[in-house]
């Protein structure tokens, strides 16, 4: 079985805001994550060192891996709007370009 976590910010942050149902969907893709962590699909570049699992309704659980510790990391979740500055891929890209935190 992997090791999967949840990063601070999306703990802290995504996980707060979700309806309670879209947490509930978050944890069971952890689960599943643990179970097989290559279960979603890689993204394009430059975030091809993400992971992303499709969820309930138009949501999306963003996860990579920390090789140092084989740890995989649930960076977000967030839903997919496209086009729009509030799409979980450009706020994925915004927050890899500043240097997104594990732990």
């Amino acid at each position: 079985m992997a090791r999967v976590r949840f990063t601070r910010r999306c703990l802290e942050e995504d996980l707060q805001r979700l309806p309670k149902r879209v947490v509930k969907d978050a944890l069971e893709a952890a689960r599943a994550i643990e179970r097989n962590p290559e279960l979603g699909q890689t993204l394009a570049p430059p975030l091809d060192a993400f992971r992303r699992v499709r969820m309930s309704g138009n949501y999306r659980l963003v996860y990579t891996c920390e090789t140092e510790t084989e740890t995989w990391w649930i960076c977000m979740v967030w839903t997919r709007k496209p086009g729009r500055a509030g799409d979980v891929y450009r706020v994925l890209t915004r927050l890899a370009d500043e240097g997104l935190e594990y732990r």
